[in-house]
């Protein structure tokens, strides 16, 4: 803390073990590991504050989980590479119900917006 502000500095994040922590709360939620395909280095690690990163990674897991198909079984693929220059990959895919991007460009990464209504 500096001047009554906390500082937020970026560290050294485990990615393989974040993805499997937000893995484990979506077990809890009663979600089996197998529909969770993860294809991540064991030692690869980014440079992140890591609230920032934990809260990304957990929305986006949940979300997939939240938003799947619900007549068909939840797959999800989460994946992460180390390129030749350095920065890392991350990619998180699965079979949910999707949007228009065309149609919800401006809904995107707002706070409180909503693309379904069903959840």
């Amino acid at each position: 803390i500096e001047n009554n502000v906390q500082v937020l500095a970026k560290v050294p994040v485990n990615l393989f073990s974040l993805v499997y922590r937000s893995i484990e709360l979506q077990r809890n939620a009663g979600i089996g590991e197998e529909v969770f395909s993860v294809n991540i280095p064991t030692n690869l690690t980014v440079s992140a504050i890591p609230a920032y990163i934990e809260n990304i990674v957990n929305t986006l897991v949940s979300n997939a989980v939240k938003y799947r198909q619900p007549h068909s079984p939840l797959q999800v693929s989460i994946r992460a590479e180390l390129l030749k220059s350095g920065e890392v990959t991350f990619t998180i895919r699965d079979n949910g119900v999707g949007f228009d991007l065309e149609a919800n460009r401006n809904k995107l990464f707002k706070l409180k917006s909503r693309l379904h209504t069903h959840v």
